[in-house]
């Protein structure tokens, strides 16, 4: 089979290489997936730069990908779905290996779900790490009814997700996003979107009831000005060693500060399907590249020139 594949540590367009592997096959719990769509994360790249090694068990050589969707075409014991079932599926960093972008992907039976009819395999493939993200950053800020939300980056993966769940929860939004994603805020059903490129900080409107930064560059004399007293600020970025104190911090002050450690799971992946079945929640597929280019996809994404979700088609 064909399957990307990183020998070194450095930059995807560097380092990467689409090679053949041999197709696994799927052990008690485990299924094995025709992979139609895989789709690109900031973590793909992070791993990729050698950020995380310490966290993580796989070692050299080693594939990439987190998310992905197509067929089970063979599945091991002890297992509820069944072969030939159209599925969308993670696999988590730090205890599966990350392949999800190769013709076949071995995956925890547990983490995969059959994909409703009327959602597209690319669709799907986009929503495990964005969508669960965006999902847990509104529980994490307890966004409701009548709150005056700002997302800022709302232009990617995460931020279009969270925008939308945040309106989804009755909440006003206000988007940032730059100059030339502007038009892209304006599919998002947001209230109000900033040119952050071109309007200081200081000239957003203010206070907000729950700040989600899907940048982490809002600095923190910014968030004592946009931040309402008693309101949450929620980062998708760790800051070290800021959030290793946040606990411990919000007990001496009237604002809530949390990061968010994504934890994937299928009751959420499942919330997130019948969003978009019901027409709750769109999945925005910006560009789609072929496997022989997902160096390429990966190597944009780190540079920050992504909009929505980029995907990977692989079948």
């Amino acid at each position: 089979m064909k399957a990307l594949v990183y020998r070194r540590y450095g930059m995807p367009i560097e380092v990467a290489r689409v090679e053949d592997s041999q197709v696994p096959a799927p052990a008690r719990g485990q299924v094995l997936v025709r992979v139609r769509y895989a789709s690109v994360n900031p973590i793909d790249w992070k791993l990729m730069g050698g950020h995380l090694r310490l966290l993580t068990k796989q070692r050299l050589p080693r594939g990439v990908g987190t998310e992905f969707s197509g067929e089970i075409v063979e599945a091991g014991e002890s297992i509820s779905v069944r072969v030939g079932d159209t599925v969308v599926g993670f696999l988590d960093p730090f205890k599966d290996p990350t392949n999800a972008m190769a013709e076949y992907v071995l995956a925890p039976a547990g983490n995969v779900c059959a994909i409703p009819q009327g959602i597209g395999v690319d669709e799907a493939s986009a929503l495990p790490v964005a969508g669960i993200a965006g999902l847990q950053m509104c529980r994490l800020g307890q966004i409701s009814a009548g709150q005056h939300v700002l997302v800022n980056g709302a232009a990617g993966g995460v931020g279009t997700m969270a925008a939308q769940i945040a309106h989804h929860l009755g909440a006003k939004i206000c988007a940032t996003a730059s100059s030339s994603n502007q038009e892209h805020l304006s599919t998002l059903r947001v209230d109000r979107s900033i040119d952050y490129s071109n309007v200081p900080v200081s000239r957003w409107p203010t206070p907000f009831d729950v700040i989600l930064d899907c940048v982490g560059n809002l600095s923190p004399s910014a968030l004592r000005v946009l931040l309402r007293k008693g309101g949450r600020y929620i980062s998708a970025v760790p800051s070290f060693p800021g959030f290793v104190f946040e606990n411990v911090l919000n007990r001496l002050r009237d604002n809530k500060y949390q990061t968010l450690f994504l934890a994937p799971g299928l009751d959420d992946l499942r919330t997130l399907l019948k969003m978009v079945a019901d027409g709750q929640l769109q999945v925005h597929v910006a560009r789609e590249f072929p496997l022989e280019r997902a160096a390429e996809a990966l190597e944009l994404s780190r540079m920050g020139h992504a909009r929505g979700k980029t995907v990977i088609r692989v079948a």
